[in-house]
């Protein structure tokens, strides 16, 4: 992006990456707030508008069911995995490994959440234990969506907000008057310089050498 667009203009685009960024968000909450309830009763409407994937595993950590738009990004189908287990769909046992730990914790009670970057493609994914009707943990329920556009979003509202709020560069400054020369060669006052290229405002004051300078230019004056 071109350092000389105005401050109007980058503010502008913060609060577009800004709105980007809470839309993504409310996506990924949608999806996590299914497995709070009962999954299995939560198709529909509410799934279909994040490209999520949300599953039930047995204690023994083998997948009894899934759904979610997100498994076409997979290239399998609904029933194709049934019976795997998490460890040979993630092709690892490391206990470290986040969405293994994640539903080691879920057997134990612990509901948890984590996001993981896989060949530049990033996920959200929470995992919470699954109950039966007497209370008893009958394996995990977790839900995973795709965030790399809200990973995206971010990084570039980082940016636009470093561009808005900082002065880079060389500043081409008078040496006796102090105006600032802008990116169309004119020669402005650095307060507005200042104003066009960051979120500065100026207060007014005066320096006590100033103020010395300016009271005896007052004094001689009488």
């Amino acid at each position: 992006m071109d350092d000389a667009r105005s401050r109007r203009d980058l503010e502008a685009e913060v609060e577009t990456l800004r709105h980007r960024v809470s839309v993504l968000e409310r996506e990924r909450q949608i999806a996590t707030r299914v497995v709070h309830g009962d999954p299995q009763r939560s198709q529909g409407p509410l799934l279909a508008q994040v490209p999520a994937i949300i599953w039930l595993t047995d204690t023994a950590l083998r997948l009894t069911w899934w759904t979610g738009g997100g498994i076409a990004s997979l290239g399998v189908g609904e029933a194709d995995l049934i019976g795997t287990d998490i460890y040979a769909f993630l092709g690892t046992d490391d206990p470290n490994n986040p969405s293994i730990a994640a539903h080691m914790a879920a057997l134990g009670g612990d509901p948890s959440s984590f996001e993981v970057e896989r060949e530049g493609v990033y996920f959200s994914a929470h995992v919470s234990p699954h109950y039966d009707s007497a209370g008893a943990i009958t394996g995990a329920v977790g839900v995973s969506i795709e965030i790399t556009d809200r990973v995206q979003a971010e990084v570039e509202l980082r940016q636009a907000l470093q561009r808005v709020r900082t002065l880079s560069g060389l500043i081409p400054i008078c040496m006796h008057c102090k105006n600032v020369r802008n990116d169309s060669g004119f020669w402005e006052q650095v307060e507005t310089y200042v104003r066009q290229h960051s979120l500065a405002e100026f207060t007014h004051a005066i320096c006590p050498e100033c103020m010395k300078q300016a009271l005896e230019r007052e004094s001689l004056a009488r």
